[in-house]
């Protein structure tokens, strides 16, 4: 019976469809349909996964999914750094400049010293982060991981604020 952490990660096996086949340690992303996978082939592209062991065409390769990945790096970065990849599948810090959006795809936790490193990758659901420069922005980002969290404090505030209007707003009419 597999456990809750067994549970947690996952490994399809994937067609390769690429004629460059797929790397072991690179990011893979999805192919013509869910079942087939292809060598990423720009930077800062949505993933699928990390192959499990390097494959050629037509071949069947592991990818994993979810969970802890062993990847290769394509740069220098610590541990916990928001990763995404770089032109050929290698991870790397997010780094883009301001005014883009990252395809965020994990974080690392282990560092890579240089790149070529394998190091470990917490692999997360894609997520799209508008990287922006403002001070406010940082601020409002770095606040808090819950964004449900500062949400649900907006909405008590619009709430404190329209119960104020609603009873000020009478006495104002009149």
């Amino acid at each position: 019976m597999p456990t809750s952490n067994t549970a947690s990660t996952s490994a399809k096996a994937r067609r390769v469809t690429d004629a460059a086949g797929v790397v072991k340690g690179w990011a893979v992303a999805q192919g013509a349909n869910s079942r087939e996978v292809v060598r990423v082939t720009a930077a800062n592209q949505r993933i699928e996964g990390v192959a499990k062991a390097t494959a050629a065409l037509g071949e069947h390769a592991g990818v994993q999914t979810t969970g802890e990945a062993l990847a290769v790096a394509a740069s220098a970065f610590a541990a916990g750094a928001e990763l995404n990849v770089d032109t050929q599948g290698r991870f790397k810090a997010v780094s883009e400049i301001a005014g883009t959006v990252a395809q965020v795809c994990g974080r690392a936790k282990t560092a890579a010293a240089a790149a070529g490193d394998l190091f470990t990758l917490e692999l997360s659901a894609p997520i799209r982060k508008f990287l922006d420069a403002s001070p406010d922005h940082a601020a409002a980002t770095d606040d808090g991981a819950s964004s449900s969290c500062s949400a649900r404090r907006e909405r008590s505030c619009s709430r404190s604020w329209r119960v104020n209007f609603q009873a000020n707003g009478s006495a104002a009419r009149s």
